[in-house]
């Protein structure tokens, strides 16, 4: 049985489809999916060839390694299916180890991915900060009498100058 046979029936097997039909259902399309990423990752085939076992072209072959990798961080059951898939490929062709790589790699991309974005929380908090410390720098500029006048409405203003006009004369 050849590498591409045996995949095809691990994925048919562990989907409960039948790759090879010509239905766009979510459910086969990602089996195919899967089948494209496990099949291209372990047996470094093109995306010609690997198209051609299961009758679909480069591009649409392309199209599907490009969108797995977002798919398989949104949806965890399509996730464990793909685990399933492989560990039962590289199982049957002693592919020494490598799925135990693909889920480290994954681990780490998560890592990665949550230091990205508490970097950019950082960021964040020190932009606000800064803007706090420039606006304490403005304000303490003045003195407590001139922070209360600054305060004062348009016509508590007029008054109180008008007040102090009379006083300065």
């Amino acid at each position: 049985m050849t590498k591409h046979e045996k995949l095809k029936q691990i994925v048919n097997e562990v989907f409960n489809v039948d790759l090879m039909s010509k239905s766009r259902v979510r459910r086969i399309v990602e089996a195919r999916m899967v089948f494209a990423n496990i099949f291209m990752k372990y047996t470094m085939s093109t995306a010609t060839k690997t198209g051609e076992y299961i009758n679909k072209d480069h591009a649409t072959i392309l199209h599907y390694n490009k969108r797995f990798d977002y798919v398989i961080k949104v949806d965890k059951d399509l996730y464990e299916l793909y685990l399933q898939c492989a560990k039962s490929f590289s199982d049957f062709f002693d592919f020494e180890g490598s799925i135990h790589i693909d889920i480290e790699i994954n681990k780490t991309n998560k890592y990665i991915y949550s230091l990205q974005n508490k970097i950019k929380t950082l960021n964040l908090e020190i932009e606000c900060l800064n803007l706090e410390v420039k606006s304490f720098k403005t304000t303490s500029k003045y003195t407590e009498n001139e922070k209360k006048y600054r305060s004062l409405t348009r016509k508590q203003r007029e008054e109180y100058d008008s007040r102090v006009s009379l006083i300065l004369k």
